[in-house]
Parts: C-alpha cells; sequence; structure tokens
C-alpha cells in the first residue's frame, strides 16, 4: 500500500467532511495556457459538493506530470483552485503585477473570478471555502 502524502490527506480530509466528490479524467494532449510552449495533459474536473451542485472546469498538469504520464491528485487540483476573492480587476493587477492596459490581463482576470464565483458557491456556507483554503 503506498503512503499518502501529508498534503494528498488534507485534500482527501476536505472531500470527506465536506461530502464533496472530485472527478478527473483525461481530456486531452495540447496547449492548456495562453503562454503554453509545449503540449501538457488536459484533464476535465468536476468538483461535486453533498448537495448534488458541481464545478466542471479543466485542468492542466505539470510539464512534468505530462512527461511522466501520472494523473494529477485530488491535491493537485485543489490546491491550485482559487479561493480567494480577486476583488476588483485593479486589486488584481496590482497583488500578481499584471498591467491594467492588458486585455490578457483581464481576461486572466475574468477566468479566476469565475472560478472563486464557483467555489464560493459550492463551499461559501459554513467552514467549507475556509477548510479548502487549508489543501495548500
Amino acid at each position: 500500500m503506498i503512503k499518502q502524502s501529508e498534503y494528498e490527506l488534507r485534500a482527501n480530509r476536505f472531500l470527506r467532511i465536506t461530502g464533496s466528490k472530485l472527478k478527473i479524467e483525461y481530456l486531452r494532449n495540447g496547449h492548456h495556457f495562453a503562454d503554453d510552449k509545449v503540449n501538457r495533459d488536459i484533464y476535465r474536473c468536476e468538483l461535486t459538493n453533498k448537495d448534488g451542485e458541481h464545478y466542471t472546469f479543466d485542468f492542466g498538469q505539470s510539464i512534468d506530470g505530462t512527461q511522466k504520464k501520472v494523473k494529477p491528485s485530488n491535491y493537485d487540483v485543489l490546491s491550485c483552485l482559487t479561493k480567494y476573492n480577486p476583488e476588483s480587476f485593479e486589486n488584481f493587477c496590482a497583488e500578481f503585477g499584471y498591467d491594467e492596459d492588458s486585455i490578457k490581463a483581464k481576461n486572466i482576470y475574468d477566468k479566476v473570478q469565475e472560478e472563486y464565483n464557483n467555489l464560493e458557491r459550492l463551499y461559501g456556507r459554513d467552514d467549507e471555502l475556509e477548510m479548502l483554503r487549508e489543501v495548500e
């Protein structure tokens, strides 16, 4: 039996305590991020909470994981999600060093905000979103 890392245990604990499920299915190999220079494996992920509400999104595996033909773990996916509200576009740019005049930065901000809104919809009650933040 393979021993799970502390990180993976935290991710699985979050899923168990919140009654959530995370489905990770291989989608294709290609460019996931706008700046990708090489292909990576892309997975379709579906995160479902205890009430049956779900959020479906694509996850780009690391280049190393792609080369090793390793499927991302629950921790890999959950740790990459946006767990804090990026607030305004101006605050987002200041926090992450983007130019406010950049269309690319605005597109990234919109995707980050959408991801956060979906997680808040699924876990914005009780302490569930805070528990998800601990998966880092």
